[in-house]
């Protein structure tokens, strides 16, 4: 576990990708950018089912949630990705990597479909 304290967001970036899992245990969360930051730097994140990331986040595809409400949740997961085969690791990190990559896809198409509506 490490806590970097407060980080410039190019420094942030660079923390991530040095480190394998993101957690962050928040709610209530419309949707965190940060989940997103982590996933685009090759992080398997693990959120809060029910707020914002459960969007995203498919568990056990791309990342992982867990119930708020009971606290070992994140205990059995992160034990979990430490005992996982390097191989389904690795498939789980890609897919989350996938799914940031989608979504800034998804989303500039729908700028641009904005644009198209804008000039019409």
């Amino acid at each position: 576990v490490h806590f970097a304290g407060r980080l410039s967001r190019e420094k942030v970036f660079e923390q991530l990708k040095r480190h394998h899992i993101f957690v962050m245990p928040s709610y209530p969360e419309t949707f965190g950018l940060a989940y997103l930051e982590a996933m685009a730097a090759g992080c398997i994140v693990i959120g809060t089912q029910g707020w914002g990331i459960d969007g995203i986040v498919k568990d056990g595809i791309n990342g992982f949630l867990y119930n708020s409400k009971n606290k070992p949740d994140i205990t059995n997961i992160i034990r979990d990705l430490i005992n996982m085969p390097t191989k389904d690791f690795r498939k789980i990190q890609l897919e989350s990597i996938q799914s940031s990559i989608s979504f800034e896809e998804q989303k500039k198409a729908h700028e641009y479909l904005e644009y198209l509506q804008s000039l019409i």
